[in-house]
């Protein structure tokens, strides 16, 4: 999985990341809800070179992101110029515990990144041999070597080969797409928990439902 970057260049990348672990313990110890897994997937078209965003709208460096209440209001403040003006190409999805509980770890993140995949192929209409899709590594390199294996099969099911590849370490900052999509994962989890419209989750038209999944990869072959 060790291609690098300017192998990609001129193509349509997806950059895929999540808002777990540790986040998801945060959202419970401050509010007493329990988060579901929010894998987000952040388009990077024509390999620009995309970075986090400005250092005021796009670093978790500078703070802890949900440490305190007055670095939430911060948090808030930047989420919708983040989301609307500097990376508005986003699809996610939301996975709750029983739904989880289907599936194994490898295969919940290779089945949430086919799903949002596919949404994108459909509404951006992107050609699938000129996209590569890049995400996180899962829970070391066995997993991620699983969640790489089940997406193959999801993607070939549907008649695709595009290329994917997982980043390990600090992927989340060094890796453009998924730098994006580590921030836009967590502005979702600020506006859904803190944000004005709670319960609601925030951009309804970016969220697609995990089992609409049949749906989507039809439309996709139909079209």
């Amino acid at each position: 999985m060790g291609k690098g970057l300017s192998n990609f260049r001129g193509k349509d990348i997806i950059g895929f990341d999540e808002f777990a672990n540790g986040g998801l313990e945060s959202i419970y110890s401050m509010t007493g809800e329990r988060c579901p897994l929010i894998i987000v997937g952040s388009l990077e078209r024509n390999h620009q070179h995309a970075a986090y965003g400005t250092g005021k709208f796009g670093s978790k460096r500078n703070r802890n992101f949900f440490g305190s209440r007055k670095d939430i209001e911060k948090i808030l403040r930047y989420s919708r110029p983040y989301l609307d003006e500097e990376h508005p190409d986003f699809f996610y999805t939301t996975l709750d515990d029983n739904f989880r509980r289907s599936m194994s770890l490898s295969m919940t993140r290779a089945y949430a990144m086919a799903l949002i995949t596919f949404q994108f192929l459909n509404q951006y209409a992107l050609n699938p041999d000129k996209t590569v899709i890049l995400f996180h590594e899962v829970n070391g390199a066995r997993n991620s070597q699983y969640a790489n294996e089940a997406l193959e099969i999801w993607l070939k099911q549907y008649g695709f080969d595009t290329p994917h590849f997982s980043r390990r370490g600090k992927a989340e900052r060094k890796v453009p797409s998924i730098a994006v999509a580590d921030m836009t994962a967590y502005y979702l989890a600020a506006l859904r928990f803190f944000g004005d419209q709670k319960p609601n989750w925030p951009y309804r038209t970016r969220k697609v439902n995990p089992r609409d999944f049949l749906k989507i990869a039809s439309e996709l072959q139909n079209k």
